[in-house]
């Protein structure tokens, strides 16, 4: 909602800022300045993270606080900070393990930290991917929020589609069939193993007296 007082003066800024705005994205389209890595234009880092999307059923994008260049960054990398559960049984609240931030009091759920009214106000997000996530010590582990406390601005970018209500985590388009896949891949495995075991496998027939069938 705009009032009526101020819908003029903000219509001029629009028309100033629009045509600037319009030839910045542009040229980002463009170059590589948008991605994080340098790497691809905005064309494709929107293909980039519609692709892992579907795939992971999630992406998470996060940018350096005065940039406007976005790194896109794998689900995977998205875990609870385990270092925190020094004894398990104190997180475990009638019968449910709950993960509970000590400085901020706010719950994490798989790597997503909830504010107290339901809000996604931090992401936890390993630097590099580790083979052992539960041994992992606070250095190898980020706390990244998801909005710049000085300007507002988003930092860190969760995209994905929500499938339930209060669903914090994306789900795969694969997810309902994947366990039929894996199935039918081990199937075409082994019926390909038992077609080249069984070609592989010949003998000789000896006879004293051949018949006239085994002559021929």
């Amino acid at each position: 909602y705009v009032p009526p007082e101020t819908s003029s003066f903000i219509g001029d800024i629009y028309q100033t800022l629009a045509p600037a705005i319009a030839k910045r994205l542009s040229v980002a389209s463009q170059c590589c300045e948008i991605d994080g890595q340098h790497e691809m234009t905005f064309p494709q880092l929107q293909t980039l993270v519609i692709e892992n999307m579907l795939l992971s059923g999630e992406v998470f994008l996060v940018r350096k606080p005065g940039s406007y260049a976005w790194t896109a960054i794998e689900a995977d990398r998205c875990i609870n900070p385990y270092y925190m559960c020094t004894n398990v049984q104190e997180h475990i609240v009638d019968g449910v393990f709950k993960l509970v931030n000590v400085e901020t009091g706010n719950r994490i759920i798989d790597g997503v930290e909830i504010s107290g009214d339901g809000h996604e106000v931090a992401y936890w997000i390993l630097k590099e991917a580790i083979e052992q996530p539960l041994a992992m010590t606070s250095n190898q582990i980020e706390r990244i929020p998801a909005d710049d406390p000085d300007t507002g601005l988003p930092i860190c970018l969760h995209v994905y589609r929500p499938v339930r209500p209060a669903c914090f985590r994306g789900v795969p388009l694969l997810a309902p069939v994947i366990e039929q896949l894996f199935q039918m891949s081990n199937y075409l495995q082994a019926e390909m193993d038992a077609s080249s075991l069984q070609a592989s496998l010949y003998g000789f027939l000896l006879s004293e007296k051949p018949t006239v069938d085994e002559t021929a």
